[in-house]
């Protein structure tokens, strides 16, 4: 890591935090090890290694952290939406959303705490489909989405002017 070393990020990011962590190292000491270990590493892969070993162990870890079942249906106020059938409902309704707005709703979903700019949601939604779009065309996917899933109790997106937008979840409008 060019500005720390892992042990300190490792140590910070572990700090009060259930995010599931491994290091991949070329440091195989054995003292190193047990160092990564004890400050809450979930696993310490050293150099050389297999991709194939790796993506396991990932898939293993992943799989103590989350019960895949929790992730099929999403519930955030009045929606219900289903991630392995592309699915949204509202007050128990279905709603239509085009695949674009529901890989937007699955954006900001996966991204819940951050602010989301403009242009990591056209990389992201259209640039990696090699669809080059601009600004207006993010602003007006968000707001038809924010127009089909917000009712008067919650917002769900809400706009961070002259940055981006951020998922509120279902906070209050205007708290």
């Amino acid at each position: 890591m060019p500005d720390g070393n892992g042990f300190d990020f490792a140590t910070e990011l572990a700090d009060g935090s259930s995010i599931p962590f491994l290091f991949i190292t070329g440091h195989n000491l054995e003292e190193e090890i047990i160092a990564g270990l004890r400050i809450g590493a979930d696993d310490y892969i050293t150099k050389p290694f297999s991709l194939r070993v790796v993506i396991e162990k990932v898939k293993t870890i992943l799989k103590r952290y989350f019960d895949p079942r929790d992730l099929e249906i999403i519930h955030c106020g009045n929606l219900d939406i289903s991630m392995t059938d592309h699915t949204v409902r509202k007050n128990g309704e279905v709603i239509s959303l085009t695949p674009t707005e529901f890989d937007l709703l699955a954006l900001f979903l996966k991204n819940r705490t951050k602010l989301l700019t403009k242009d990591f949601l056209m990389e992201r939604i259209w640039d990696s489909r090699g669809n080059y779009v601009n600004g207006h065309t993010v602003s007006l996917n968000v707001s038809r989405l924010r127009n089909k899933i917000a009712d008067e109790h919650c917002e769900y997106i809400r706009t961070i002017y002259g940055l981006g937008y951020k998922w509120i979840g279902d906070k209050e409008m205007y708290s």
